[in-house]
């Protein structure tokens, strides 16, 4: 059975988006849903950032080094990792990854979205790569990534994370 949406000129969302996803019915009921909810700032509930803005030198072994290209969708791969020494940890303290932060591509292919595991620290990651570091017991780790992954809202809240780390 065949469903679709006619919306007027008029109401399209902020930003005049006419892709056809946007405006599927069920997505457009979804979001009807949350803009009743209580709306709370991300970073009131969280910290959010990038990581390492100029370049840095690679080693053999030592800190997992993460790019875009590691964040996949739902997963961190390491296939082909790079590496750095541990003072380039330090340095970047604020892009430290820790077991339960959110990682988002935000270079590339925008808006892989994974949850970093126990098995991944020390790791630390350049600018290609935003990190939600929750910090609120208001908000969970896997509702958030799967409210980041749901279909309708990824690709405008990955705009708005690069964004935010923009400032």
């Amino acid at each position: 059975m065949e469903m679709w949406s006619e919306v007027k000129l008029s109401a399209l969302a902020p930003g005049f988006r006419l892709d056809p996803e946007f405006y599927r019915p069920e997505f457009l009921a979804r979001e009807g849903e949350l803009f009743h909810l209580p709306c709370v700032s991300l970073d009131r509930l969280a910290y959010v950032t990038d990581g390492e803005h100029g370049s840095v030198p690679y080693t053999a072994a030592g800190v997992r080094y993460l790019t875009a290209e590691n964040v996949r969708h739902g997963y961190i791969d390491i296939t082909d990792v790079r590496y750095v020494d541990d003072w380039v940890n330090r340095r970047n303290a604020r892009a430290t990854v820790e077991a339960g932060n959110i990682l988002i591509s935000i270079k590339g292919t925008l808006g892989q979205i994974a949850v970093a595991e126990q098995w991944l620290p020390p790791a630390n990651m350049n600018r290609d790569v935003a990190v939600i570091k929750i910090r609120s017991q208001q908000l969970k780790v896997s509702s958030l990534q799967r409210f980041l992954c749901h279909g309708s809202v990824s690709f405008r809240h990955c705009e708005k994370v690069r964004a935010a780390c923009s400032k």
